[in-house]
């Protein structure tokens, strides 16, 4: 029986979404998981392309002065050898990493009083500057000073993850006299302001989680509009907090879980880059990043840490990152064409993937390009209802042959959006009733 089984697209009434969210969170059969699977993979290919992108994650140190239950690097956590990288050996993974293929290089660790503004600042201008690609930076949560200090150095990015919108659960995860959890929601929006790329996101199956607070979590994984979004297992540490975790959980994580959350944060959010985090792999085997690729993750992240610091940065137990010296033959097999390669195929709507826009067309030249900007303002503000329209518009009057529509993420433009390039002109707060309009002008402009 198939007629049981949760709807694939997400529902366009924001109140059914949350039903959609436990149905399939709470769904277990392979038959039905399919569709799921499926729909994450064409949302995927349709709005971030079917080649996988690469970043390494060079965790600069194991220093934390925090005392969060979960983590293996916590302040209190006994028998670890803390290390710190230089600065020289900071530049040449940055460099290793640039070298493997990788796009983008982040700066990990936690909160090491020893990275203070300025030395994180230099570390980000000299990296910029020895690898050529955009730098990243999660290093816990910092002050809106230390923040704006390395906006203006040139950090692009900055990963931050609320872990659960849950505050009890929050709490339970941390130690019983921390802060009200929700400190980090008004700290990633000063980072907007910043106009930095926020990164942000959960973990999943730690103990007291239920499908419904999981439902929740990625209900404000949507709410918080996010360019980067971070999910991966909750792993038992191994000393953990026993003030705040004093029960192992019974049920240990697992991997389908994780991918479902992942899916379905896909649906949610499908502009956003979701990178197949090294913590799958623990609860997992190795190769569960293709899979990540076939169910909405668009990011391979390697881990560009020299030896022996590598082994040495235990944030959870049974770590087995991705090296960065696989990275070019990881990237070469999940190509278009290979293990991930994009499985969507045009469909009723006239809708299809940028991949493959419309084979059985012959080629023509075209004569009208429409851009539109698929970065998460301008989605969210109104693109995500253009392109539809726009696309039916093309549909319906067979216009494949004289107008092109493709995606491209953000340029910076971001408050006077939404943005959408014609031609190359660029339209600002575009509304799509005045998209059409101009777009039927230039059409009997070129007959």
């Amino acid at each position: 029986m198939t007629s049981d089984i949760p709807p694939a697209a997400l529902p366009a009434n924001v109140r059914d979404r949350y039903e959609y969210l436990l149905r399939w969170l709470s769904e277990d059969r392979a038959e039905a998981l399919e569709r799921l699977w499926q729909a994450a993979d064409e949302t995927r290919c349709r709005f971030v392309g079917a080649e996988p992108q690469a970043w390494a994650a060079i965790k600069i140190s194991s220093h934390c002065q925090e005392e969060c239950g979960f983590c293996g690097l916590r302040a209190d956590s006994n028998n670890l050898a803390r290390y710190r990288l230089s600065r020289p050996e900071i530049l040449a993974a940055a460099k290793t990493a640039a070298a493997a293929g990788s796009r983008k290089i982040v700066l990990q660790a936690g909160r090491d009083p020893d990275l203070d503004a300025e030395k994180v600042s230099d570390l980000i201008r000299a990296v910029r500057e020895e690898s050529g690609l955009p730098v990243a930076l999660s290093l816990g949560e910092r002050t809106e000073a230390e923040l704006a200090a390395w906006r203006k150095a040139g950090a692009e990015s900055y990963f931050l993850r609320f872990i659960t919108a849950n505050t009890t659960l929050y709490r339970f995860l941390h130690a019983q006299d921390c802060d009200d959890p929700r400190r980090r929601l008004p700290l990633l929006e000063a980072m907007r302001q910043m106009e930095y790329q926020i990164g942000s996101g959960i973990l999943v199956g730690f103990p007291g989680q239920s499908l419904a607070s999981l439902a929740d979590d990625l209900e404000m994984i949507c709410k918080l509009d996010l360019d980067v979004i971070l999910i991966g297992p909750y792993i038992w540490p191994v000393e953990p907090n026993e003030e705040c975790m004093p029960v192992r959980p019974r049920d240990p994580n697992s991997a389908p879980a994780v991918l479902k959350a992942l899916a379905l944060a896909r649906q949610l959010c499908p502009q956003a880059d979701i990178p197949s985090l090294a913590a799958l792999a623990s609860v997992s085997y190795t190769d569960i990043h293709a899979e990540a690729l076939r169910r909405g993750a668009n990011v391979l992240l390697a881990d560009a840490t020299p030896s022996p610091q590598q082994t040495l940065n235990r944030c959870y137990p049974g770590r087995r990152p991705l090296d960065i010296q696989d990275l070019p033959g990881l990237i070469s097999s999940r190509s278009p064409g290979s293990v991930p390669s994009c499985t969507c195929r045009a469909d009723s709507a006239g809708t299809s993937c940028p991949e493959n826009p419309n084979p059985a067309l012959p080629p023509a030249e075209k004569q009208i390009a429409i851009s539109i900007c698929m970065g998460s303002s301008c989605f969210s503000r109104g693109n995500n209802h253009t392109v539809r329209l726009v696309r039916d518009f093309i549909a319906s009057r067979s216009l494949e042959n004289r107008v092109t529509i493709d995606g491209h993420l953000c340029q910076g433009q971001c408050k006077n959006g939404p943005n959408i390039l014609i031609d190359g002109q660029l339209h600002q707060q575009a509304n799509p009733a005045a998209i059409i309009e101009y777009l039927q002008q230039q059409l009997k402009a070129k007959e």
